[in-house]
């Protein structure tokens, strides 16, 4: 089952330089400055990541150079893959696990034989209508 993460980047900026600009500083996320975990500004690669919002604002103001930077909170949402939980046996996920492991072809072997036949059809349509358009040349 794919289950969606969030994470929190903190991102930093000399505010009399960034803030001028027109646009936001974070316009590309790969480039833009961000604070470590050693609290150093670094690239995103070295970021720290925080798992709420008031961890990553307290990490900030713990820095020695807070006063002098700005900050902006980012979210990174992420999927990732876990194992589905144990279903009770009459929930409908543990009926059809229970249906798929005692049919004795899998649905994939099912597909795998449908391509092949649709395969072997298109090569007799192709080959029948290579021998109607030499008959039609001559």
């Amino acid at each position: 089952m794919d289950v969606l993460n969030l994470f929190y980047l903190i991102g930093v900026y000399d505010p009399t330089a960034d803030d001028s600009w027109p646009w936001p500083w974070h316009c590309h996320y790969e480039d833009g400055r961000y604070l470590s975990a050693k609290h150093r500004v670094c690239g995103k690669g070295r970021a720290a990541e925080f798992a709420s919002e008031d961890e990553a604002r307290a990490f900030y103001f713990n820095w020695t150079h807070s006063l002098k930077y700005k900050f902006e909170l980012i979210p990174v949402r992420f999927w990732t893959y876990e194992p589905d939980p144990p279903f009770p046996p009459e929930h409908p996920k543990s009926i059809l696990r229970s249906i798929q492991d005692n049919e004795p072809y899998s649905i994939d072997i099912i597909r795998i034989n449908i391509l092949i036949q649709l395969l072997q059809v298109c090569a007799i349509l192709i080959s029948f209508s290579q021998h109607n358009l030499a008959i039609l040349q001559v």
